[in-house]
């Protein structure tokens, strides 16, 4: 089997290149690419279904279908390697559903092998020659810090650099407090809780193995020790942002995981600024410290990129080579990329000269920073020395969130109400004022090396001494809007509007904040412009910005799911103003079948009779008069998914599945074909249940890409639900040698409670060893893939089916008394046993109904299950003696 491994990073646009757009047929080169695999940008989604019947009609069917970017339309296609790659090209090409298509090329890290590990002074940051360089070869980034060290906008913006990269070290002590989290998301409970389209996406994102594990990385963890090394706290050294957030986001094998990975950064981004900050993540900045050989026309979803990221408001930062070659005439990648939004960046050295390996380009490259033997975080808490283009551009990237931080409330506002624009304001600020350096003249675009210091001088030249109002938010409704602002004390304010399109402006006299505009249209967009005036009659710069009036037919926004049991959620929303009413479908989260249809006026509903521990697809849409819309789609879930989601669970996967994958899992009377998951896969709800006492098959099937290699395998069942599989009888399943379908049986242990455990299934390449050892429950695995699924085990007593949200039973651990509390009056207690682990019964006592009620339990040290029996049914509890 092949298992060469090689990293790969991409990037993706909204395609108004006008390359792009007449596409030239791309060079075949062997070797560059993933065999038989192609990225493609659609007309619109739904046309790869189109695609999908006109290639059947030939017999050519895709092997792999998955969508990188709803937003984007891009798509990655993977075909049989019998079919000839020249002939599909040209098909795909030609097809009238697809705008752009290119293969799915290999990239690489642009780092080379660190030296100097003891080296301890970030020349970079200043000069004094103390290395046994030229004094002031820096970027001047002490003088820079005394306008700022980073922080937040004027408007109490969290600024972010996203890192993309090969992964990280999360708990590095310098890095730490910078780390970005996704605070909106509750951390491995299987829900996208912010629904922004990624599930779990608490640490940052892995767009290889769509969750958030981001974590094991060297090289990435380098580069963002340039970009936010935490600075004057009495540890190692710092970046050129003392206090920047960083979000880490992992990669890795191919241009297609790159795609969904740039998609993760720029939706963050979009979701930002279509909430007003209340969502998503204000990306300022991106590092790509890779690439690839070639030019812009063989790597158009790669470069156009750029422009994407760009639009939305985000400056990005590229590495050009680690060779001393010509660019514009040997080609790179990302350095011949045309976009605007693209800052490509080569090294220098102490002595400011052009670093012996970096690539020049007057064409392409645009700018210098240090590069060699530059200080910055390393493995294991540590700092140490490294060199490269990888970790010059990282600079920049820093430097740009630098300058979001400078007290301007003008820029601030600015990049607000026009976030493409004050990027490549930024972008000509950085460019204008380097330091001219005699061996980067003729060589690289600007002929200088980045200089921190005059970059932020230069963006004062935006800012009045006259301030803009700030901390703008728009509350629409259908014929006026409210616009909240914040004014500096003794500042007046100029405001006039007008319809979009229009010339005449409307001016409001005497206004006083919060701001009203009355006898707007319905659903109306309206330019507005705000003007501060200061003592002495001084004015800002004109604050201009859109906003639409209300009573526009939108779908409900900001769903809520309160009351959620076991069986049951409520749902509510705000009011959609001009909807008539709202239809809501209940899907199935695992097969996609509507399963309760419900049209409502009202903006809450009850939607009863639910399984516990279950995913939910919840498509709701407005109708207003005979305007339908086509329904939004939210995650929903029901309690009770007891020790499975519950527990900790020791973490386990494999880091490479390009050769074999768990393709299937059948148990019980579930049969689930998951195929290829980038090392790991989890069903948080239950997969299916399992009976005290019986017999069950079970079949595990290996897939793989082209050769059949042995495979060792073992499948763990957490019995007593203690959040391991180390118990005796957890292991229901072993072997050494599976290369197909392998089914066997286990008999279910004799359960007295029902319960909700997690079953383990790992699988992992053994073909060339030895000696070949089976999994264990914690391994990381090389080759092979991990599934995680929730099953229910029937006990032999009564189902628990109160959920534990009526009931509050403390303390746990206890002495001699426990207080049972009634959360939840509509619930009659009844009865309360307490037994053993075996299901003995050793007290059991009549409960009185009231609020709250105690119980002397008279028993030795140990762990028992409190059994509480109300009018609803069953509630049982483990409870510990001490």
């Amino acid at each position: 089997m092949n298992r060469n491994k090689k990293v790969v990073l991409l990037i993706f646009s909204l395609f108004t290149i006008p390359f792009l757009l007449a596409q030239k047929p791309e060079t075949f080169v062997e070797n560059d690419h993933a065999p038989h695999e192609f990225i493609l940008q659609l007309i619109d989604n739904q046309a790869i279904k189109r695609l999908s019947d006109d290639f059947q009609k030939e017999k050519i069917t895709f092997q792999k279908v998955d969508c990188l970017s709803e937003h984007m339309k891009i798509w990655h296609l993977k075909f049989n390697e019998k079919l000839d790659e020249k002939t599909l090209f040209s098909k795909l090409q030609s097809h009238p559903s697809v705008l752009v298509v290119q293969f799915n090329h290999y990239a690489k890290f642009r780092n080379t092998t660190p030296n100097d590990p003891q080296f301890n002074s970030q020349w970079q940051w200043q000069n004094t020659g103390q290395t046994g360089g030229k004094a002031g070869a820096d970027i001047s980034a002490t003088r820079a810090w005394d306008i700022t060290t980073g922080g937040m906008t004027t408007d109490n913006d969290t600024i972010v650099v996203a890192v993309i990269d090969s992964g990280t070290d999360l708990n590095h002590p310098d890095l730490l407090p910078n780390r970005w989290f996704n605070w909106k998301e509750i951390p491995n409970n299987g829900i996208d809780d912010d629904n922004n389209g990624f599930v779990d996406d608490f640490r940052g994102w892995n767009s290889a193995d769509k969750n958030d594990n981001v974590d094991g990385g060297t090289h990435g963890l380098r580069v963002e020790g340039m970009v936010g090394g935490v600075g004057n706290n009495n540890r190692g050294g710092t970046g050129i942002n003392w206090k920047v957030k960083i979000m880490s986001v992992l990669t890795g094998g191919l241009e297609s995981d790159i795609v969904a990975a740039y998609n993760y950064v720029m939706m963050q981004r979009m979701k930002y600024n279509a909430s007003n900050g209340k969502q998503g993540a204000y990306v300022v900045a991106s590092n790509s410290s890779f690439g690839d050989a070639g030019f812009a026309a063989t790597h158009p979803l790669w470069c156009a990129a750029y422009d994407s990221m760009g639009r939305v408001g985000i400056l990005s930062a590229g590495s050009t080579d680690n060779s001393n070659k010509n660019v514009d005439v040997e080609g790179d990648i990302p350095s011949t990329c045309p976009s605007d939004y693209l800052i490509v960046v080569t090294s220098t050295d102490k002595n400011d000269l052009k670093a012996s390996d970096g690539a020049f380009g007057v064409t392409h490259v645009d700018v210098a920073a240090p590069g060699v033997s530059v200080l910055t975080t390393a493995s294991n808490g540590s700092y140490g020395s490294d060199s490269g283009t990888s970790f010059s551009s990282p600079i920049v990237a820093g430097l740009v969130a630098l300058a979001y931080s400078t007290q301007c409330s003008d820029f601030t506002n600015f990049s607000k109400t026009n976030p493409s624009q004050a990027a490549l304001f930024l972008k000509n600020k950085i460019l204008q004022n380097v330091d001219g350096l005699p061996d980067l003249v003729g060589k690289i675009k600007t002929g200088g090396r980045v200089n921190a210091f005059k970059a932020l001088q230069g963006l004062q030249t935006f800012c009045s001494t006259c301030t803009q109002p700030s901390s703008i938010t728009f509350e629409p409704t259908t014929a006026s809007v409210k616009v909240n602002m914040k004014v500096p004390a003794s500042v007046n304010i100029k405001a006039q509007y007008r319809k979009t399109g229009a010339t005449a402006w409307t001016i409001i006299n005497n206004p006083t904040i919060p701001l009203s505009i009355l006898g707007l249209e319905k659903c109306g967009d309206y330019d507005l412009e705000i003007t501060s005036v200061c003592s002495g009659g001084a004015t800002s710069n004109v604050f201009a910005t859109t906003f639409k009036s209300g009573g526009c037919c939108v779908n409900p926004t900001k769903i809520n799911l309160t009351n959620v049991k076991e069986n049951q959620f409520t749902v509510t929303f705000p009011k959609v103003d001009v909807a008539d009413n709202y239809t809501l479908c209940l899907k199935d989260g695992t097969t996609g079948n509507c399963l309760s249809t419900q049209t409502i006026t009202d903006t809450s509903f009850i939607f009863n009779g639910l399984s516990i521990c279950k995913n939910y697809n919840l498509n709701i849409n407005s109708t207003c008069g005979i305007q339908k819309l086509t329904p939004s789609v939210f995650l929903a879930k029901t309690s009770g998914c007891g020790s499975c989601s519950e527990k900790e669970y020791c973490f386990s996967r494999s880091y490479n599945t390009n050769s074999e994958w768990i393709d299937s899992i059948a148990i019980g009377t579930a049969n689930l074909k998951t195929g290829k998951n980038g090392g790991y896969f989890r069903l948080d709800s239950v997969l299916t249940n399992l009976k005290s006492g019986q017999k069950y098959k079970f079949t595990i099937k290996p897939g793989y890409a082209s050769n059949v290699g042995e495979q060792a395998a073992r499948i763990w069942i957490d019995f007593n639900g203690n959040g391991n599989f180390n118990d005796t009888g957890d292991k229901i399943f072993e072997t050494l040698k599976l290369t197909s379908a392998k089914t066997d049986s286990f008999i279910m242990p004799q359960i007295v409670f029902n319960q909700i455990v997690r079953m383990r299934v790992s699988m992992k390449y053994v073909g060339a060893a030895l000696n070949p050892i089976a999994p264990s429950p914690c391994d990381t695995l090389e080759y092979g893939e991990v599934e995680d699924y929730c099953v229910k085990l029937e006990g032999t007593l009564s189902l628990p089916i109160v959920s534990q949200t009526d009931v509050k039973v403390y303390p746990n651990p206890f002495t001699n008394t426990l207080t049972i509390q009634n959360l939840n009056r509509e619930t009659s207690f009844r009865n309360v046993q307490i037994l053993s682990l075996d299901g003995r019964i050793l007290l059991n006592q009549t409960l009185q109904n009231v609020e709250m009620e105690q119980i002397n339990t008279p028993l030795s040290m140990g762990i028992y299950f409190l059994k509480i029996e109300t009018d609803k049914g069953v509630l049982v509890k483990k409870v510990v003696k001490m």
